[in-house]
């Protein structure tokens, strides 16, 4: 991945004959006002599921993509953004079809359709953008490289449209791209931009044809934001630039696993993921407030942003419950101001993970619906325990290297090792064993050893190891690390 970066840069080198001093500064002054955001709110509004009687987002009636969009209510939805506190809205113009929420003569003119076959007549864009603003809320777009793929192929293919994707079709689309960004100018404050993948899906994209998409929506705002989506799955590896011209990381990521550490990575660290159960585009809220208010208060101390995808009906409504939610979300963040009980703890609201004994990724039961941030939030109410093996570990990112010499484990639900053992690695790649040793404390072991210097540290319960066993299986409250033993 990196060697792609490296490339691409150069690409962009050649290309527009920008160094990296002037391209850093180009990106931090336009994500400076998205980094205070904090948060924002994403929906879907797509056709294929809104025109579909069938489909969850709509009501159970058909109705052409004219009038679903004649029927959306832009202060309804305004209102609930503003309720929601959300720092941004993303909204989709279209995805996979030629149905665009906002006419626009350029694509009907590729595609030969009227206005309202393609395009809707209604503007919808543009009063969304109206309505936000109005709020003091700023509107992002969603828009595809790969264009309306899933409409009519053999239009598509008289059109320049096959994979890999040739620079005719790239040359087409972008100008209907800068139509888009012209129209609305400087009322869409950024774009996040799908299917422009390298390798995946067979596209070919490269950096030389993703560039006409970024001086096309320039054309429109010079200051606006632009993300290109990587398909490589950020769950497991870490965010990262995808384009050497993009403003910010596009991030997609299914759950809540991965948290920027300060660090300069050359971009806007940014994450896009879902509220809903089980997928994107769904209502409910799958996680608890608190579980919710950690991570972006993690991902906000790390200098990152996160989006959360919420679902959006045909009539612009959206689900009460993660409405409710992230209405509260903006004061529990409230709580991160004040110090932790124990400033002394380096762990406190640290990032950790639930793994097996080899060190892979491990199920965990939650209590509280809360995620492994449960061992570090200093709230021994909340408790993570390791599914599907007697031993696990637990391990914690202290964001940096520190150095410390105890670590003090709080157990719950009357769940403990007997047997542990204390590691630490600076890079999360070599490890070495501190402290091991027997446990006979249901309610908490404390340990210390000679200080060391480490950004990881893990926690693991050797024993009990099978079942029936005295322990029964470790359960974690909380886990401290800190510089010395408390007296």
């Amino acid at each position: 991945m990196k060697s792609w970066i490296v490339w691409s840069m150069a690409v962009l080198a050649s290309v527009t004959g920008w160094g990296a001093s002037e391209e850093s500064e180009a990106w931090r002054a336009r994500t400076a006002w998205f980094r205070e955001a904090k948060y924002g709110v994403f929906t879907h509004y797509l056709s294929q599921q809104v025109m579909n009687p069938g489909d969850i987002h709509s009501d159970g009636v058909a109705r052409s993509w004219d009038v679903c969009v004649d029927g959306f209510d832009v202060r309804r939805y305004a209102d609930a953004m503003k309720r929601m506190g959300a720092g941004y809205v993303v909204f989709t113009v279209y995805q996979g079809r030629r149905n665009l929420a906002a006419p626009l003569e350029a694509l009907d003119r590729l595609f030969g359709t009227k206005p309202g076959e393609g395009c809707s007549r209604r503007d919808l864009v543009m009063e969304i953008a109206d309505a936000l603003a109005e709020r003091g809320i700023p509107l992002l777009l969603y828009w595809t490289g790969d264009g309306p793929d899933r409409d009519d192929p053999k239009r598509n293919e008289k059109n320049g449209f096959r994979r890999p994707i040739p620079m005719e079709w790239v040359e087409k689309w972008a100008k209907v791209l800068e139509c888009c960004a012209c129209r609305y100018g400087t009322k869409v404050k950024g774009w996040w931009i799908d299917g422009c993948y390298v390798k995946h899906g067979g596209l070919g994209y490269t950096p030389e044809k993703l560039r006409l998409y970024e001086q096309a929506i320039r054309k429109g705002n010079p200051d606006a934001i632009v993300a290109f989506n990587n398909p490589i799955s950020c769950d497991t590896g870490p965010i990262q630039p995808y384009m050497p011209f993009e403003d910010y990381t596009a991030g997609e990521m299914n759950n809540l696993s991965q948290c920027p550490d300060g660090s300069d990575i050359g971009r806007q660290w940014h994450t896009l993921t879902f509220l809903g159960s089980p997928f994107w585009g769904d209502p409910g809220v799958r996680y608890s407030l608190r579980s919710l208010g950690q991570y972006v208060h993690l991902v906000n101390a790390g200098k990152g942003v996160v989006t959360f995808d919420v679902i959006c009906y045909w009539d612009g409504g959206l689900d009460r419950s993660q409405v409710n939610t992230l209405a509260r979300l903006r004061a529990e963040l409230e709580k991160y101001r004040s110090p932790p009980a124990d400033p002394a703890n380096l762990a406190y609201c640290s990032p950790a993970r639930v793994l097996t004994l080899r060190g892979e990724p491990l199920g965990c039961q939650v209590f509280c619906r809360d995620q492994p941030l449960s061992a570090t939030d200093g709230d021994p109410g909340t408790v993570i325990q390791g599914c599907y093996e007697w031993p696990w570990q637990l391990e914690v990112d202290l964001g940096g290297e520190k150095t410390f010499s105890h670590v003090e484990v709080t157990y719950g639900s009357g769940r403990f090792a007997t047997r542990y053992r204390v590691s630490v690695s600076s890079d999360g790649k070599e490890w070495r064993t501190v402290c091991e040793g027997d446990n006979d404390n249901s309610h908490s072991t404390a340990v210390s050893f000679r200080p060391v210097t480490a950004r990881f540290v893990r926690y693991a319960a050797l024993k009990p190891d099978g079942e029936g066993q005295r322990g029964i299986q470790m359960a974690v409250a909380e886990i401290a690390v800190k510089a010395a033993a408390t007296p």
